[in-house]
């Protein structure tokens, strides 16, 4: 690869990690309720997530599917469901009364009913995982990009190196969402309004579940 696909690539990388969606929005509320540790362990469930999806493009996997629709299709139903329930589980949570204790270990959802609270190490970086895997069209995106940066017969470590250094780009990135995450600043803020964004987060996981069935 010469200088301008490396740029062409790393460019369009960072603008799709930068823009905001589902991993996004998880690790800025894990970290606003949770904390940075939290958040950081949703980052890195995330960034574990596109690890997978690069491998399985690297494997052919996207090619697969073109032919076999009917698989992708279980897949989007699938990621679809996750965000919906994750989205009403937001949103239910913004309805629990306001004086009850938040439980250790919630489970993947995460959602608590106020800022401070705690959860497991495996329970934030499922939810990160998750959130990430729900979206098989990842695979066609990366699918796409691969064929349109890549030259004919470029090598496979060529790949791998180039697939190591998105992953690295991921994790930085999400790394540094979770920091902010967590800062004071954010969390007072999130105390303050915290209604209003549960309910704003909730309706967009669940739009969002919803749009990836129908578009």
């Amino acid at each position: 690869m010469d200088l301008t696909a490396w740029t062409g690539l790393l460019v369009t990388w960072t603008l799709s990690m930068i823009s905001p969606g589902p991993d996004f929005l998880a690790v800025l509320r894990s970290g606003a309720i949770f904390g940075r540790r939290d958040a950081r362990w949703v980052a890195l469930g995330v960034s574990s997530g596109v690890t997978c999806w690069l491998v399985l493009t690297l494997a052919g996997l996207d090619a697969m599917l073109r032919v076999h629709p009917g698989i992708y299709a279980v897949m989007r139903y699938l990621g679809a469901g996750f965000l919906v329930v994750y989205g009403v589980s937001v949103l239910w949570s913004m309805h629990r009364d306001q004086g009850e204790s938040a439980t250790p270990g919630t489970g993947a959802w995460g959602p608590a009913p106020r800022a401070g609270a705690s959860r497991s190490v495996w329970s934030a970086y499922r939810l990160g995982l998750l959130t990430n895997l729900s979206n098989p069209k990842a695979l066609v995106f990366f699918g796409a990009l691969f064929v349109t940066v890549f030259p004919a017969g470029a090598s496979a470590w060529t790949k791998l190196l180039a697939a190591g250094v998105l992953v690295a780009i991921t994790v930085c990135w999400f790394t540094l969402c979770a920091t902010a995450a967590g800062s004071s600043s954010v969390v007072t803020g999130y105390r303050r309004a915290r209604r209003w964004i549960d309910t704003v987060l909730g309706v967009v996981f669940v739009l969002l579940g919803l749009a990836l069935v129908w578009l």
